[in-house]
């Protein structure tokens, strides 16, 4: 996977619908310093493993993403699946809970 792909607030009902497979959202702010790590984290675990898709959408530009979601914090990384949103992560500590997630992200819906 080349990295994380940049998507508007409005393309996410369709992402939601049509993407294959579980993927991430990573809800940010170019501004947020932790944001900026937590990018970086991120990216390491894209590069380093079988990730799962990686979007983000800046929540600057996704005022009523972030009202209807309910996002009160970011980082935020949503997990997601076809037609539904699973758990959130707000405190991206190290690489290895990243990596443990998406893992355990992927293995429940690939059972479940």
């Amino acid at each position: 996977m080349a990295g994380m792909i940049e998507v508007r607030a409005e393309d996410i009902p369709r992402l939601l619908q049509e993407t294959e497979g579980p993927f991430v959202l990573y809800l940010y702010s170019p501004l947020c310093g932790t944001c900026s790590l937590a990018s970086q984290m991120l990216n390491i675990v894209i590069q380093t493993s079988a990730s799962l898709p990686v979007f983000k959408c800046d929540v600057l530009l996704a005022p009523d993403l972030c009202q209807d979601w309910h996002i009160e914090t970011i980082p935020c990384l949503v997990f997601c699946s076809r037609n539904k949103t699973g758990h959130r992560i707000t405190r991206m500590e190290s690489v290895d809970l990243l990596f443990r997630e998406f893992k355990k992200w992927k293995e429940q819906q690939s059972t479940g």
